[in-house]
């Protein structure tokens, strides 16, 4: 998904699913999956001012995909 304003893009929602694992009993499953949210820096300063939550910025989030296990 992506917003543009007069000034050009402004958001950018990306998401992606990879490292398909694969079986011959089951259909193929995305072992890791993610999204990202990239925003304009002058966009950004205007949200922190404007929301009244907390803003939460993350650099990497992993989960463990369909069947895995924590070691």
């Amino acid at each position: 998904m992506t917003l543009e304003d007069d000034r050009g893009l402004a958001f950018r929602l990306i998401c992606w699913r990879t490292e398909y694992a694969r079986s011959s009993y089951h259909l193929a499953w995305p072992r890791m999956t993610g999204c990202a949210v990239v925003i304009r820096p002058d966009l950004q300063e205007v949200l922190v001012e404007r929301v009244p939550a907390t803003v939460v910025i993350r650099d990497f989030v992993m989960r463990l995909g369909h069947g895995a296990e924590v070691k």
